[in-house]
């Protein structure tokens, strides 16, 4: 699916099991059937999916992003301009 990067936050955390989380929030925006304008969604982009798929955050960017089936991200990119 194709969305519209409109913000990052970065997140450096450490969760209630003392695991160490570290990626962006990335808030998405893409068309959606009964609404006007975008549906906008936070996406979790952790460190390790963002190395995977050689991505680093660019705003106003046009990005291509999919899920698995139980709606994990399971790969991200920038969509090139040409």
């Amino acid at each position: 699916m194709q969305a519209y990067l409109y913000g990052v936050r970065r997140v450096d955390m450490t969760d209630d099991q003392g695991r160490k989380v570290q990626g962006f929030s990335c808030f998405i925006g893409y068309p959606a059937d009964g609404v006007q304008g975008d549906e906008v969604s936070k996406v979790f982009v952790s460190d390790s999916m963002a190395q995977k798929c050689a991505w680093s955050p660019a705003v106003r960017s046009l990005v291509n992003v999919d899920f698995t089936p139980k709606g994990r991200l399971s790969s991200i990119s920038t969509v090139k301009e040409k």
